[in-house]
């Protein structure tokens, strides 16, 4: 999936990840660094301190959260 998704970025150069989700996060984690893109990590739900490690969510540029939930 890294590979692909790498791929796709080195294709169409995107100025910005923006990745919902936990898993999403974690794979654009890498691919924005090496690419030198900034992150944006989406998330529905309140993200725990150990799913903020877990996520790596320290490397994200932003955090959005659409709700106050």
């Amino acid at each position: 999936q890294l590979r692909f998704l790498m791929k796709i970025v080195e294709t169409h150069k995107p100025s910005l990840l923006w990745a919902n989700g936990g898993l999403p996060c974690q794979l654009a984690v890498p691919i924005s660094a090496r690419a030198r893109l900034p992150l944006v990590c989406h998330f529905h739900h309140p993200v725990s301190r150990t799913y903020m490690k877990w996520w790596m969510l320290d490397r994200a540029t932003q955090l959005a959260f659409p709700s106050q939930f």
